[in-house]
């Protein structure tokens, strides 16, 4: 689960006990506080509401991908296999046939899933580990600001850059 869901799930859970422990106050300070903490607590049920349905879009989206990529992967073996085999018949339906229709849909999934992503702010979810994400867990474990760590790695680049250029 992303962290901002996690987040909004926790600040939620938080207002929930503060709530309950305002209704049992009877003073006015109490009821003008239950009255903003309710309104808080709508604001961030709806929000953290519409973060899961994006998120569960974008999870349904790549996991379809990566069925699709094992599946053509799976056909274009099969039709190697039948094509060894001598069962042209069938390694021409897989190879004119089958096959093209799974890599239209791939890309089409995949052009979809693209323009969703732009459509919004980021992705929530990537296919992909990069450098970036490895630097914020590290951060996180270390307690390293990732602006350093990223800083470091350009030095470092340029000064091999320098080192292999002058050699």
């Amino acid at each position: 689960m992303p962290t901002e869901i996690d987040d909004l799930e926790r600040q939620a859970t938080s207002l929930e006990i503060e709530q309950a422990a305002l209704k049992r106050e009877k003073d006015e300070a109490s009821r003008e506080r239950l009255a903003a903490v309710q309104k808080e607590l709508a604001e961030v049920r709806e929000k953290a509401i519409g973060l899961r349905a994006r998120w569960q879009k974008e999870r349904g989206a790549i996991g379809r991908i990566a069925e699709l990529k094992t599946k053509l992967e799976g056909l274009r073996f099969e039709a190697e296999e039948q094509t060894r085999k001598g069962n042209l018949q069938r390694a021409a339906e897989l190879q004119y046939g089958e096959i093209p229709k799974s890599e239209a849909e791939l890309k089409q999934l995949t052009a979809i899933a693209d323009a969703d992503a732009k459509g919004t702010s980021q992705r929530m979810l990537k296919e992909e580990v990069d450098e970036e994400d490895i630097a914020k867990v590290v951060s996180r474990w270390t307690g390293i600001p990732v602006s350093k760590m990223l800083e470091a790695r350009c030095r470092s680049w340029c000064r091999w850059r320098t080192a292999c250029g002058s050699a």
